[in-house]
């Protein structure tokens, strides 16, 4: 009787949040952040926002303060990102660039209150320079 009830519970099909991971997950450790077509920098402090399973690899990095953010992607992710710390009315400045690194484009995007634009020029740079491509592909 116990056997016949335990064989009942098991599901008959994978449900269909267990069939959606059809690629490698991302590593994040204290100081980068690999997907399995590029790897960067993270940012030391900042958050890391990855893109749902089903998702092409995209990554968003926030700063401590949630007044500048920082997307890298290798799908051409497109589209304005606004900190959550800023108000409506705060100014921006959005920066975007199109890198090639080993043959692969890489998209990053930054936003940040106007006032911290060289800064968010520094992070830009800093994390251009550190892009790696990666081939953890299935």
């Amino acid at each position: 009787m116990l056997l016949l009830w335990l064989v009942g519970c098991v599901p008959a099909t994978v449900p269909p949040q267990l069939g959606q991971s059809v690629a490698f997950g991302v590593i994040v450790t204290q100081d980068r952040y690999s997907a399995p077509d590029f790897s960067v920098m993270r940012p030391d402090g900042w958050r890391v926002i990855t893109s749902p399973a089903e998702a092409p690899y995209t990554v968003i990095f926030s700063s401590p303060d949630n007044i500048s953010v920082i997307r890298v992607s290798s799908s051409g992710a497109q589209g304005q990102l606004r900190p959550t710390a800023l108000d409506a009315d705060t100014p921006l400045v959005q920066l975007e660039r199109q890198v090639m690194v080993e043959g692969r484009e890489i998209r990053l995007y930054g936003s940040a209150a106007a006032d911290d634009a060289a800064q968010l020029v520094t992070w830009l740079d800093r994390l251009e320079a550190s892009l790696q491509v990666t081939d953890r592909n299935p």
